[in-house]
């Protein structure tokens, strides 16, 4: 985890960054940054801000997953 925050800090930055770049309501986006930080739970999160994960998560996304905002 970043250096200096807790979970739910990780979770709300990640999923703000879910609602401001991609368009998902809050509680989309609130899930999507729970599954997100289980996902990565065990690997190192001090390389990168919640931002800079979601960033790269949403990426890895297209439209033929089914991945699509609200």
């Amino acid at each position: 985890m970043s250096a200096g925050i807790t979970e739910l800090e990780w979770k709300e930055r990640c999923a703000k960054r879910f609602v401001d770049v991609g368009g998902f309501a809050w509680p989309t986006a609130r899930g999507l940054a729970d599954a997100f930080y289980e996902a990565l739970e065990g690997t190192d999160l001090n390389d990168e801000s919640p931002e800079e994960a979601a960033d790269e998560e949403m990426s890895n996304w297209s439209n033929d997953e089914g991945n699509t905002p609200d």
